[in-house]
Protein backbone atom coordinates (compact mmCIF):
# COMPACT_ATOMS: atom_id res chain seq x y z
CA UNK A 1 0.00 0.00 0.00
CA UNK A 2 1.55 3.15 -1.27
CA UNK A 3 2.46 5.58 2.06
CA UNK A 4 0.65 8.64 1.88
CA UNK A 5 2.68 10.94 4.37
CA UNK A 6 6.39 10.49 3.17
CA UNK A 7 9.25 13.16 3.62
CA UNK A 8 9.71 15.56 0.41
CA UNK A 9 11.80 18.56 0.11
CA UNK A 10 9.97 21.28 -2.47
CA UNK A 11 13.48 22.69 -4.54
CA UNK A 12 11.20 25.00 -6.88
CA UNK A 13 13.34 28.25 -5.44
CA UNK A 14 16.22 26.84 -6.60
CA UNK A 15 16.53 27.82 -10.09
CA UNK A 16 19.67 26.89 -12.54
CA UNK A 17 21.43 30.45 -13.40
CA UNK A 18 22.56 30.71 -17.20
CA UNK A 19 25.89 31.13 -16.51
CA UNK A 20 26.41 27.45 -15.14
CA UNK A 21 23.91 25.94 -17.38
CA UNK A 22 25.92 27.10 -20.17
CA UNK A 23 28.93 25.94 -18.02
CA UNK A 24 27.53 22.30 -17.92
CA UNK A 25 26.42 22.41 -21.56
CA UNK A 26 30.38 23.11 -22.35
CA UNK A 27 31.22 20.45 -20.19
CA UNK A 28 28.91 17.47 -22.12
CA UNK A 29 29.38 18.95 -25.35
CA UNK A 30 33.45 17.99 -24.57
CA UNK A 31 32.72 14.56 -23.54
CA UNK A 32 30.49 14.16 -26.76
CA UNK A 33 33.38 15.04 -29.01
CA UNK A 34 36.38 13.59 -26.51
CA UNK A 35 35.84 9.92 -25.39
CA UNK A 36 38.69 9.97 -23.49
CA UNK A 37 38.10 13.18 -21.40
CA UNK A 38 38.67 11.89 -17.87
CA UNK A 39 35.71 12.40 -15.92
CA UNK A 40 38.12 12.26 -12.90
CA UNK A 41 38.61 16.05 -13.38
CA UNK A 42 34.84 16.37 -13.95
CA UNK A 43 34.19 16.92 -9.79
CA UNK A 44 36.98 19.79 -9.32
CA UNK A 45 35.58 21.31 -12.50
CA UNK A 46 31.89 21.21 -11.00
CA UNK A 47 32.86 22.12 -7.27
CA UNK A 48 34.69 25.14 -8.67
CA UNK A 49 31.60 26.32 -11.25
CA UNK A 50 29.00 25.84 -8.22
CA UNK A 51 31.10 28.15 -5.75
CA UNK A 52 31.29 30.34 -8.05
CA UNK A 53 28.03 30.44 -10.39
CA UNK A 54 25.31 28.50 -8.05
CA UNK A 55 25.90 28.63 -4.28
CA UNK A 56 21.92 27.92 -3.63
CA UNK A 57 22.51 24.23 -5.01
CA UNK A 58 24.74 23.92 -1.68
CA UNK A 59 22.18 25.41 0.50
CA UNK A 60 20.08 22.45 -1.13
CA UNK A 61 22.83 20.06 -0.81
CA UNK A 62 22.98 21.27 3.27
CA UNK A 63 19.06 20.58 3.46
CA UNK A 64 19.37 17.40 2.23
CA UNK A 65 22.16 16.21 4.46
CA UNK A 66 20.18 17.54 7.14
CA UNK A 67 17.27 15.32 6.57
CA UNK A 68 19.50 12.10 5.85
CA UNK A 69 21.14 13.02 9.43
CA UNK A 70 18.43 13.09 11.15
CA UNK A 71 16.07 9.97 11.85
CA UNK A 72 13.91 10.33 8.88
CA UNK A 73 16.74 8.70 7.18
CA UNK A 74 15.40 9.64 3.20
CA UNK A 75 14.13 12.49 1.15
CA UNK A 76 12.25 12.42 -1.99
CA UNK A 77 13.51 16.45 -3.85
CA UNK A 78 10.18 17.59 -6.34
CA UNK A 79 10.54 20.89 -8.63
CA UNK A 80 13.73 21.02 -9.86
CA UNK A 81 13.91 23.31 -12.29
CA UNK A 82 15.91 21.57 -14.42
CA UNK A 83 14.17 18.15 -15.51
CA UNK A 84 13.31 18.89 -18.92
CA UNK A 85 17.16 19.43 -20.04
CA UNK A 86 18.53 16.98 -22.79
CA UNK A 87 20.16 13.56 -20.93
CA UNK A 88 23.83 14.20 -20.98
CA UNK A 89 22.78 17.89 -19.29
CA UNK A 90 21.18 15.96 -16.65
CA UNK A 91 23.85 14.04 -15.92
CA UNK A 92 26.27 17.03 -15.22
CA UNK A 93 23.31 18.89 -12.80
CA UNK A 94 22.82 15.15 -10.98
CA UNK A 95 26.83 15.03 -10.22
CA UNK A 96 26.46 18.68 -9.32
CA UNK A 97 23.70 18.84 -6.54
CA UNK A 98 25.42 14.89 -5.45
CA UNK A 99 28.47 16.60 -5.14
CA UNK A 100 26.99 18.97 -2.49
CA UNK A 101 26.98 16.28 -0.10
CA UNK A 102 29.91 14.34 -1.05
CA UNK A 103 32.55 12.75 -3.32
CA UNK A 104 30.94 10.79 -5.91
CA UNK A 105 32.44 7.43 -6.37
CA UNK A 106 32.48 4.92 -9.55
CA UNK A 107 30.24 1.45 -9.57
CA UNK A 108 32.80 -0.74 -11.46
CA UNK A 109 35.90 -1.36 -13.62
CA UNK A 110 34.63 0.96 -16.25
CA UNK A 111 34.62 3.98 -14.10
CA UNK A 112 30.86 4.34 -14.40
CA UNK A 113 29.75 7.48 -11.55
CA UNK A 114 26.25 7.52 -13.09
CA UNK A 115 24.30 4.34 -13.67
CA UNK A 116 21.50 4.09 -15.52
CA UNK A 117 18.34 2.26 -13.38
CA UNK A 118 16.30 0.07 -16.06
CA UNK A 119 15.44 -2.85 -17.59
CA UNK A 120 18.11 -4.30 -19.78
CA UNK A 121 17.87 -7.97 -22.07
CA UNK A 122 21.26 -7.82 -22.81
CA UNK A 123 23.95 -8.05 -20.42
CA UNK A 124 26.76 -9.75 -22.93
CA UNK A 125 26.26 -12.87 -20.80
CA UNK A 126 26.64 -11.28 -17.51
CA UNK A 127 24.21 -12.23 -14.71
CA UNK A 128 21.73 -9.31 -14.30
CA UNK A 129 21.72 -7.16 -10.78
CA UNK A 130 18.59 -5.91 -9.37
CA UNK A 131 18.83 -2.43 -11.40
CA UNK A 132 19.50 -4.33 -14.42
CA UNK A 133 15.84 -6.21 -13.77
CA UNK A 134 12.27 -5.51 -13.38
CA UNK A 135 11.21 -8.06 -10.98
CA UNK A 136 10.65 -6.59 -7.24
CA UNK A 137 13.86 -5.83 -6.05
CA UNK A 138 14.29 -6.78 -2.02
CA UNK A 139 15.24 -4.79 0.94
CA UNK A 140 18.79 -4.20 0.65
CA UNK A 141 21.31 -1.71 0.73
CA UNK A 142 23.58 -0.41 -1.90
CA UNK A 143 27.35 -1.15 -2.29
CA UNK A 144 26.78 -3.87 0.50
CA UNK A 145 29.66 -5.84 -0.91
CA UNK A 146 32.24 -2.74 -0.65
CA UNK A 147 34.33 -2.46 2.67
CA UNK A 148 33.37 0.45 3.69
CA UNK A 149 29.88 1.40 1.70
CA UNK A 150 28.97 4.46 0.93
CA UNK A 151 27.04 6.94 2.83
CA UNK A 152 24.70 8.47 0.68
CA UNK A 153 22.96 7.38 -2.57
CA UNK A 154 20.77 9.18 -4.70
CA UNK A 155 18.12 8.39 -7.67
CA UNK A 156 17.11 10.62 -10.58
CA UNK A 157 13.71 9.67 -12.07
CA UNK A 158 14.02 10.36 -15.71
CA UNK A 159 11.24 8.19 -17.01
CA UNK A 160 8.45 6.44 -14.37
CA UNK A 161 7.42 3.10 -14.87
CA UNK A 162 3.40 3.23 -16.10
CA UNK A 163 2.40 0.40 -13.73
CA UNK A 164 4.65 -0.18 -10.18
CA UNK A 165 8.15 0.19 -9.71
CA UNK A 166 7.27 1.70 -6.72
CA UNK A 167 10.34 2.49 -3.91
CA UNK A 168 9.78 0.77 -0.81
CA UNK A 169 12.03 1.61 2.75
CA UNK A 170 12.75 0.43 5.91
CA UNK A 171 14.24 2.57 9.23
CA UNK A 172 16.38 0.37 10.44
CA UNK A 173 16.92 1.64 13.98
CA UNK A 174 12.89 1.63 14.11
CA UNK A 175 13.36 -1.95 12.89
CA UNK A 176 16.21 -2.82 15.25
CA UNK A 177 13.36 -1.72 17.78
CA UNK A 178 10.70 -4.10 16.33
CA UNK A 179 13.35 -7.43 16.70
CA UNK A 180 14.11 -6.26 20.21
CA UNK A 181 10.86 -7.29 21.26
CA UNK A 182 10.88 -11.10 21.04
CA UNK A 183 13.94 -13.54 22.04
CA UNK A 184 14.20 -14.86 18.28
CA UNK A 185 15.12 -11.19 17.28
CA UNK A 186 17.52 -10.44 19.88
CA UNK A 187 19.32 -13.64 19.22
CA UNK A 188 19.15 -12.31 15.17
CA UNK A 189 20.58 -9.33 16.16
CA UNK A 190 23.45 -10.74 18.40
CA UNK A 191 24.45 -12.88 15.20
CA UNK A 192 24.34 -10.44 12.83
CA UNK A 193 26.68 -8.27 15.17
CA UNK A 194 29.08 -10.49 16.05
CA UNK A 195 29.25 -12.78 13.06
CA UNK A 196 31.12 -12.01 9.87
CA UNK A 197 29.52 -12.75 6.53
CA UNK A 198 30.70 -13.73 3.08
CA UNK A 199 29.34 -10.72 0.54
CA UNK A 200 29.84 -11.47 -3.32
CA UNK A 201 30.00 -8.54 -5.43
CA UNK A 202 27.68 -9.11 -8.19
CA UNK A 203 29.54 -9.06 -11.53
CA UNK A 204 28.28 -5.56 -12.65
CA UNK A 205 30.18 -3.86 -10.01
CA UNK A 206 33.03 -6.29 -9.95
CA UNK A 207 36.31 -4.71 -9.72
CA UNK A 208 38.06 -7.31 -12.25
CA UNK A 209 34.81 -9.54 -13.69
CA UNK A 210 36.77 -12.29 -14.45
CA UNK A 211 37.45 -12.87 -10.91
CA UNK A 212 35.12 -14.16 -7.68
CA UNK A 213 35.40 -11.02 -5.37
CA UNK A 214 34.06 -11.61 -1.99
CA UNK A 215 34.34 -9.32 1.52
CA UNK A 216 33.71 -10.45 5.13
CA UNK A 217 31.75 -7.97 7.33
CA UNK A 218 28.98 -8.07 9.71
CA UNK A 219 25.86 -7.56 9.20
CA UNK A 220 25.26 -4.82 11.70
CA UNK A 221 27.91 -2.82 13.04
CA UNK A 222 26.76 -0.98 16.30
CA UNK A 223 30.49 0.20 17.92
CA UNK A 224 30.83 -0.85 21.57
CA UNK A 225 27.57 0.25 22.57
CA UNK A 226 25.93 -3.10 21.51
CA UNK A 227 24.87 -5.11 24.05
CA UNK A 228 21.80 -6.93 25.71
CA UNK A 229 20.96 -3.46 28.03
CA UNK A 230 20.66 -1.12 24.58
CA UNK A 231 17.38 -3.86 23.54
CA UNK A 232 15.12 -2.78 25.90
CA UNK A 233 15.75 0.88 25.27
CA UNK A 234 16.10 3.41 22.29
CA UNK A 235 19.01 2.96 20.33
CA UNK A 236 21.69 5.99 20.95
CA UNK A 237 23.48 5.67 17.96
CA UNK A 238 22.54 4.65 14.39
CA UNK A 239 23.50 1.36 13.23
CA UNK A 240 25.50 0.75 10.06
CA UNK A 241 23.88 -2.04 7.87
CA UNK A 242 25.10 -3.64 5.38
CA UNK A 243 22.50 -6.30 3.63
CA UNK A 244 21.89 -8.23 0.16
CA UNK A 245 20.56 -11.61 0.58
CA UNK A 246 22.14 -13.19 -3.04
CA UNK A 247 25.83 -11.53 -2.19
CA UNK A 248 25.53 -13.35 1.14
CA UNK A 249 24.18 -16.79 -0.38
CA UNK A 250 26.45 -16.61 -3.22
CA UNK A 251 29.27 -15.60 -0.65
CA UNK A 252 28.34 -18.88 1.22
CA UNK A 253 29.14 -20.91 -1.90
CA UNK A 254 32.41 -19.78 -1.80
CA UNK A 255 33.12 -19.73 1.64
CA UNK A 256 31.24 -22.64 2.72
CA UNK A 257 32.93 -22.52 5.96
CA UNK A 258 30.74 -19.61 6.66
CA UNK A 259 27.58 -21.00 5.87
CA UNK A 260 27.31 -22.08 10.15
CA UNK A 261 23.73 -23.05 11.42
CA UNK A 262 23.58 -19.38 13.38
CA UNK A 263 24.31 -17.54 10.55
CA UNK A 264 21.93 -19.07 7.91
CA UNK A 265 19.16 -19.02 10.61
CA UNK A 266 20.08 -15.77 11.43
CA UNK A 267 19.57 -14.08 7.33
CA UNK A 268 16.91 -16.39 6.80
CA UNK A 269 14.82 -14.73 9.87
CA UNK A 270 15.95 -11.07 9.04
CA UNK A 271 14.57 -11.61 5.76
CA UNK A 272 11.41 -12.60 6.72
CA UNK A 273 11.16 -9.73 9.00
CA UNK A 274 11.34 -7.63 6.40
CA UNK A 275 8.92 -9.03 4.07
CA UNK A 276 6.45 -8.68 7.04
CA UNK A 277 7.48 -5.89 8.34
CA UNK A 278 4.39 -4.13 8.72
CA UNK A 279 5.98 -0.43 9.12
CA UNK A 280 7.38 0.22 6.21
CA UNK A 281 7.11 2.23 3.33
CA UNK A 282 6.18 2.50 -0.19
CA UNK A 283 6.47 5.49 -2.50
CA UNK A 284 6.01 6.35 -6.30
CA UNK A 285 8.76 8.38 -7.88
CA UNK A 286 7.08 10.77 -10.63
CA UNK A 287 9.54 11.81 -13.42
CA UNK A 288 11.43 14.89 -12.02
CA UNK A 289 12.02 13.34 -8.52
CA UNK A 290 15.05 12.79 -6.73
CA UNK A 291 15.13 10.42 -3.68
CA UNK A 292 18.43 10.75 -1.64
CA UNK A 293 18.93 7.75 1.25
CA UNK A 294 20.79 6.82 3.81
CA UNK A 295 22.45 3.87 2.90
CA UNK A 296 24.13 3.31 6.40
CA UNK A 297 20.63 3.63 8.33
CA UNK A 298 18.16 2.52 5.38
CA UNK A 299 17.15 -0.18 3.50
CA UNK A 300 15.30 0.16 0.58
CA UNK A 301 13.82 -2.18 -2.47
CA UNK A 302 11.75 -1.93 -5.10
CA UNK A 303 8.18 -3.00 -6.32
CA UNK A 304 7.78 -5.09 -9.54
CA UNK A 305 6.97 -3.23 -12.89
CA UNK A 306 6.17 -4.48 -16.44
CA UNK A 307 7.09 -1.19 -18.15
CA UNK A 308 10.68 -1.57 -19.36
CA UNK A 309 11.26 1.96 -20.51
CA UNK A 310 11.07 3.08 -16.86
CA UNK A 311 15.05 4.91 -16.17
CA UNK A 312 16.06 6.28 -13.08
CA UNK A 313 19.93 7.14 -12.60
CA UNK A 314 21.53 6.75 -9.68
CA UNK A 315 24.62 7.95 -8.25
CA UNK A 316 27.00 7.14 -5.08
CA UNK A 317 27.97 9.33 -2.18
CA UNK A 318 31.15 9.13 -0.19
CA UNK A 319 31.48 11.49 2.99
Amino acid sequence: MLSLDYSTLNASSYSLPKSFLNQVAKLALERSTNANLNWQIIPSYLQKSITEEWDDLRTLGNKIVRILESNQGYVVVKNLAFCHYPRPIIDYLFASLALCLGNLTVHNSSNNTIWDVTHRSDTGGRERTFSELNVAAPFHTDSAFRTIPEKYFALWTIRAASDGGNSTAINVEELIQHLATSVSGRQCLEILHSYNFPFAVPPAFATHPDQIEIIEAPILTMGDRFSQDLFANTLANSPLIRFRLDSIMKGFKHYPELETPERLWAVRYFDRVLNTYPDKLEFKLNDGDVVFFNNHTMLHGRTAFSDRQRLLLRIRIDT
